[in-house]
């Protein structure tokens, strides 16, 4: 499996947001609402580091004691299996290795409707395991956030006229079929 980001559990989004920027991130989704989970989400990437900050909403009670007991902390890694068939069999494969079922597999608002579980053993602690989207689905599906560059410099800092509109789109290649990743 590969890393897909890491959970990082923040108190105050817009603060968290402003300050992994000034070290460096960029927004690769826009900050949203899972009301299935009651947390808000944004993901930011880093040369190539990818974080999911988790912020619990006032009605969260889960996050919100686990906020209590760590504060403003990475607390899981999220996985994915390397073929898009492969959810189920690496779940199953990784209960045979001892981790545990904390949450059962369920569609997540922030991938789109992929399925996403979470799994803890004792010598790793919480995991995540994010079902795979082949090409074909995230072309079809995909959920562009674009920013808008006013410096007028592009990544490589060149100088354009005017202003630069960057889509972040990475398209990867996994056991020969191809998966794409847009921000």
């Amino acid at each position: 499996m590969k890393v897909h980001h890491i959970g990082y559990l923040v108190a105050d989004m817009d603060s968290a947001v402003n300050e992994f920027m000034n070290i460096g991130y960029t927004i690769r989704k826009s900050t949203l609402y899972d009301p299935s989970r009651h947390v808000y989400l944004c993901f930011m990437e880093n040369n190539g580091v990818m974080i999911e900050l988790v912020c619990p909403a006032p009605d969260c009670k889960l996050f919100t004691s686990l906020k209590k007991r760590i504060g403003n902390a990475p607390y899981h890694i999220c996985y994915f299996p390397e073929e898009d068939s492969a959810f189920d069999v690496a779940l199953e494969a990784l209960q045979q290795e001892g981790f545990m079922m904390v949450q059962p597999p369920e569609a997540a608002i922030a991938f789109n409707g992929r399925r996403v579980a979470f799994m803890m053993s004792s010598a790793t602690g919480l995991i995540e395991i994010l079902e795979a989207e082949p090409a074909k689905e995230g072309l079809t599906n995909m959920n562009i956030s674009a920013t808008l560059d006013r410096t007028g410099q592009d990544r490589t800092g060149q100088d354009r006229t005017g202003h630069l509109l960057s889509v972040n789109m990475m398209i990867f290649t996994l056991a020969r079929k191809q998966y794409l990743s847009v921000a």
